[in-house]
């Protein structure tokens, strides 16, 4: 039986399609009308056979949800997947539902739940007076009849689920969001030549001892409390460079950092930089696709990252570390203290997807000291050796505990459900809006 995947937020559904289809299923990606460049599978694809199982849809946009005929909601997933399950995310429960068309399981990524199902004040647009009302209806009854819940259990899906007034099997299962074939450096290697960024990368790496990658500095604390550790590891560096036992000397410099997801706009971190003595050592890059960010990490000797509330979903630049074998570092992320979400928002992780979960081999600092002492034993004592060590552990795990298990627990799910390779015919469980 052919399974569709809607949705492609932050490159998550392409690798579950990516990983069902080795295992022998007929999955398909279909992309939403709004899904951003950086969500193309095309951002982590090395060729086009992606294109045989990638569709586009011609709606998807919330706000067009009323404007949008039921029939050109309904025609191009049924010319594809015929009556096949239907995996869900973002607006396209309110978008299927609307159509009449059933949904076999959502994963949502967040506003799925927290934005999408709450009737808002706003101001329409000129000619979508209704969608305001509509959308928030809509996405509640996809939400509601929808066979399966999936995603791991925290504090604050549970809590959305049960605002929304769920009624369908919570499935904690994780889903395999990375594609095996990203797995290795030398698999990465293959992005080299289509990497925006593997010019500037390369030339970093050949003039720096150390290369330290932070990956997302969306986390405005968690930036500073990088910048400030690195302050500390650069000044250890020079005191060993000067001293009699001096580390040997490969590169003009001592370490760079590399810093994502502000360019050089972010005034603040900017003088931030130029206060700890370190500017000349920041190099400031873009937000990086996703190809670019794997790149960036092959090249890094560690990488350091907000800390997520999943490593299941939504923590891209800590599995993309885990793939490319550089030893992670986690820091806090910036307090969430406002908004109706925030006592979940600001609950304890609690990962439950998966035994190994909480285990997953990285480094947590609390505060710069700690980050710079944990570089510097990793990095630079005993030559790197616990670092590899680290970035090792990391690979095994991200290859089991992120892509192993989580498809052969969907696989079997799938199985048990009637949804066997080469299986025709609806599924009887379906449940209709």
């Amino acid at each position: 039986m052919k399974v569709g995947f809607i949705g492609n937020r932050d490159q998550e559904y392409f690798g579950v399609v990516r990983n069902l289809r080795r295992c022998g299923f007929d999955a398909h990606l279909f992309l939403l009308e709004d899904e951003p460049l950086a969500d193309h599978p095309s951002q982590l694809a090395i060729d086009r056979s992606y294109q045989a199982f990638t569709h586009s849809l011609p709606w998807g946009t919330p706000m067009r949800l009323t404007r949008t005929p039921r029939s050109a909601i309904a025609t191009p997933i049924q010319r594809v997947l015929g009556r096949g399950p239907i995996f869900a995310r973002g607006a396209a429960p309110a978008f299927l539902a609307r159509a009449g068309i059933p949904i076999f399981a959502v994963a949502p990524f967040g506003d799925d739940v927290s934005e999408f199902a709450r009737i808002r004040a706003v101001v329409p647009r000129r000619g979508a007076w209704l969608t305001p009302v509509a959308l928030p209806h809509y996405q509640r009854r996809g939400l509601r009849h929808a066979a399966w819940l999936m995603g791991p259990q925290t504090l604050r899906s549970d809590a959305l689920y049960t605002n929304a007034k769920c009624t369908g099997q919570r499935v904690h299962t994780a889903l395999p969001t990375l594609d095996e074939s990203l797995l290795g450096r030398g698999r990465i290697h293959g992005f080299f030549e289509r990497s925006n960024w593997f010019s500037d990368l390369c030339a970093i790496r050949n003039k720096s001892d150390i290369f330290v990658l932070c990956a997302d500095a969306s986390q405005g604390d968690a930036t500073r409390t990088v910048l400030a550790g690195f302050a500390r590891l650069v000044r250890s560096l020079e005191q060993a460079r000067s001293s009699s036992l001096r580390l040997p000397t490969r590169h003009a410099s001592p370490a760079t950092l590399v810093v994502s997801g502000h360019g050089n706009v972010n005034q603040p971190l900017a003088q931030l930089a130029r206060d700890l003595g370190i500017a000349a050592s920041i190099e400031w890059f873009p937000p990086l696709a996703p190809k670019d960010l794997l790149v960036a990490c092959s090249f890094a000797d560690s990488v350091v990252a907000a800390r997520p509330e999943s490593f299941f979903s939504g923590a891209r630049a800590c599995l993309y570390a885990f793939a490319a074998e550089a030893p992670l570092f986690l820091v806090a992320p910036c307090n969430r203290s406002s908004g109706p979400l925030a006592s979940f928002e600001s609950a304890a992780p609690a990962d439950n997807a998966h035994a190994d979960a909480v285990n997953a081999p990285a480094i947590e600092a609390t505060d710069a000291e700690s980050l710079a002492r944990s570089l510097c034993r990793l990095l630079v004592d005993r030559e790197g050796f616990e670092g590899r060590e680290l970035a090792a552990q990391g690979h095994a795990w991200v290859r089991e505990a992120v892509i192993a298990q989580p498809t052969r627990e969907l696989v079997e799910r799938l199985q048990a459900e009637g949804m066997r390779v080469g299986a025709t015919g609806r599924d009887s469980r379906h449940h209709a809006p």
